[in-house]
């Protein structure tokens, strides 16, 4: 799923807040499986040992689940899309799919944005405010599947 017209207008690394986008699920029994970033990590050379996290959460801005990754999942540099496989969670209706990457000098993550604003794109974390991103959407996309029992 995605919201972003793939075409790479800007980048932004955002001090206390990050990057998150409104999703609708495809229907009843739909979970995410992976999240898929458009970015580069910059900073020191080598890969910190400190970890970014991708939120799920509910419309009303309410954690459903967190994921921790190694920022060595981004490479430095030339900027690629990167696939985060997390464990399989179901999502509501509307939902809202972030990355915190807490950034410093030494360590951060640049996502990629298109041109135009679709209004999908936020920035924020849980437990602070989110604002509308209106630079373009963030090239952030969530890879959604439905049960396969039927139910």
């Amino acid at each position: 799923m995605a919201h972003d017209d793939g075409t790479g207008a800007g980048k932004r690394s955002i001090a206390g807040a990050g990057h998150a986008v409104k999703f609708d699920a495809p229907g009843d029994g739909s979970y995410l499986k992976a999240v898929r970033v458009y970015g580069s990590r910059y900073g020191a050379a080598e890969a910190p040992e400190e970890k970014f996290t991708v939120f799920l959460l509910d419309d009303q801005y309410r954690r459903i689940a967190e994921f921790p990754f190694a920022y060595a999942k981004f490479d430095r540099g030339d900027s690629e899309w990167v696939e985060l496989k997390l464990l399989p969670t179901l999502v509501p209706e509307r939902f809202v799919v972030g990355l915190d990457f807490q950034p410093t000098a030494r360590r951060g993550v640049f996502v990629h944005h298109d041109a135009e604003s679709g209004g999908t794109s936020l920035t924020g974390v849980p437990g602070r405010e989110f604002q509308k991103f209106a630079k373009g959407d963030w090239l952030i996309r969530a890879n959604v599947d439905r049960r396969k029992d039927g139910k």
